[in-house]
């Protein structure tokens, strides 16, 4: 329970007004609503619904215009093979919104940034029979949490490290270091370094996978909510006779949303 002191200190009240303004803020722009689409967005191949939300919170007076182009940069890259995508249109309705030239040409950035023709991987795993199992694993289980059904790539990379699954070609060793059969090899440590950054969400799995203890303290989960955060990802037992992994992540940089789109902005 929380001390007779506690209470009395101010801190409660503190704490009731700050979780107060918070909500408010999270109300008057529609933050649940626009990160619901988020994740859909990267997690869902369903076009109509997503542009029919899409076009209704960009018309919204609610929604902000920097929360508007976080939605239509997404929706470009999940949708610019769609022979019905609507950027056009969109476009139209950010420089409704009162977008600047400068915000506008984001969206070509995005596409040359990070585009199909820019990109190695399948960034949405859309293609191929992994991308349909996936997908109906998903419809079977539902979703828990439609605020945490992105899973980050990190997840994927080391569930095929731990599984020695790895493809070198795609993952190369520096020659000198390479170990006998490198694409069955199960390290016992690894170390992920993202140039350009790395996110929060790669850091929350990260540790989770390190202590799936972390979880249970955190303040937005619950046990039952792990499977949908960890994913498939095989966790080392501890204090077992068997190897044991744990995973160094690290970049250049921590990224949120701004320092992302104000990456793109600089691309050439």
């Amino acid at each position: 329970g929380i001390n007779a002191e506690y209470m009395g200190s101010g801190n409660v009240s503190k704490h009731v007004s700050l979780v107060s303004e918070i909500s408010e803020r999270i109300r008057q722009r529609s933050l649940l609503k626009i990160s619901a689409l988020e994740q859909e967005l990267a997690c869902k191949n369903e076009h109509k619904s997503q542009l029919d939300r899409l076009i209704e919170l960009i018309q919204s007076p609610e929604t902000q215009p920097k929360d508007c182009i976080r939605l239509v940069l997404l929706y470009a890259i999940r949708y610019e093979k769609d022979a019905n995508n609507a950027l056009p249109s969109l476009r139209d309705m950010l420089n409704n919104k009162g977008l600047s030239p400068n915000q506008l040409e984001l969206v070509d950035k995005m596409l040359k940034y990070g585009g199909s023709k820019a990109r190695q991987s399948d960034l949405f795993n859309r293609e191929g029979l992994g991308g349909v199992i996936d997908t109906v694993k998903k419809n079977l289980s539902g979703v828990q949490n439609v605020y945490t059904q992105h899973k980050p790539l990190v997840r994927s990379i080391i569930e095929k490290v731990t599984k020695g699954t790895l493809k070198t070609v795609r993952y190369p060793f520096v020659q000198s270091f390479a170990p006998p059969n490198p694409d069955q090899w199960k390290p016992k440590e690894i170390i992920i370094f993202v140039v350009g950054g790395a996110t929060f969400e790669e850091a929350l799995f990260v540790n989770a996978f390190n202590d799936p203890s972390n979880l249970k303290n955190s303040a937005n989960s619950s046990v039952q909510d792990q499977p949908s955060l960890l994913g498939a990802v095989p966790l080392p037992k501890r204090g077992t006779s068997g190897p044991e992994a744990r995973c160094l992540l690290g970049g250049t940089t921590i990224l949120n949303s701004a320092a992302f789109i104000e990456e793109v902005n600089l691309y050439q």
